[in-house]
């Protein structure tokens, strides 16, 4: 049976609207135009760590009844689930699909969860791992911690720092300017 790390979180439910089941969803993915196309996802509830079983089917696909766009958000209605009562024990849960149904990147684009977890490697040495991805409005930065002092640092994703990614290997090679991370 697969589990969480074989999916990816394209949503999050935040809200009930109305009456008849819909939900608010915000986005977690770069590519919301996929919803248009879903028929079917799992939903996963963080704070439990367990995927939710539909109560009607008694398995862990939710099948998409409808789905509308809002604004910069989503709003999603479940079939099985066209009441409130019903749609509020989904509220805080991710909207996963699998990862094979992950969508094909342009070339040197990749996705946050495939850099966390990369080695980083500096003039051959390795000095560290990439624990998160960060966007405060402007560059990716990888958030990464040094191992030698376990201090962590930010790196724009910039070709004048980033030289190589290779996501196989789980290796960024970079070139850090002298001072960076002291």
């Amino acid at each position: 049976m697969p589990g969480y790390k074989d999916f990816i979180s394209i949503g999050k439910i935040q809200k009930t609207v109305g009456i008849s089941g819909y939900l608010n969803i915000k986005f977690l993915t770069d590519f919301p135009l996929r919803f248009l196309n879903l028929r079917q996802v799992r939903i996963f509830n963080e704070e439990k760590k367990i995927f939710i079983k539909n109560e009607i089917t008694g398995n862990e696909n939710f099948i998409i009844e409808d789905f509308k766009f809002i604004n910069d958000y989503g709003r999603i209605l479940f079939r099985f689930y066209g009441s409130i009562d019903n749609a509020k024990k989904l509220i805080n849960s991710l909207i996963l699909v699998s990862e094979k149904d992950k969508l094909d990147l342009e070339e040197n684009s990749f996705y946050f969860f495939d850099l966390i977890g990369c080695e980083i490697k500096n003039n051959n040495k390795l000095i560290g791992r990439v624990i998160s991805v960060e966007n405060y409005g402007g560059d990716d930065l990888l958030n990464i911690k040094i191992y030698d002092n376990e201090k962590e640092f930010l790196l724009p994703m910039v070709k004048s720092f980033i030289k190589q990614i290779d996501i196989r290997n789980k290796i960024i090679e970079v070139e850090l300017i002298e001072g960076f991370i002291d």
